[in-house]
């Protein structure tokens, strides 16, 4: 990604007010923490299975609907 895009997204990230601020994942503003969040072991195991439980789904999800949609024909791969 170029310095020009990263610059782009970051400003488009920070002109909306009232929202919460997504992390720019990919460009070179990342915080170097998430602030308070905990760490995976210090979550209770109802919270990780249950975190487990949607992350799959996410997945499963994800790869179904790139399933249906090269069975269909589209393709957004570049």
């Amino acid at each position: 990604m170029s310095a020009s895009m990263t610059r782009r997204r970051t400003k488009a990230l920070s002109d909306r007010r009232g929202e919460p601020r997504q992390f720019d994942l990919f460009g070179g503003n990342r915080p170097r923490s998430t602030g308070d969040a905990p760490t995976w072991s210090a979550l209770p195991p109802e919270a990780r299975s249950e975190l487990i439980d949607l992350m799959r789904r996410l997945i499963l999800e994800h790869v179904d609907r790139e399933q249906r949609s090269a069975a269909a024909g589209d393709s957004h791969d570049l």
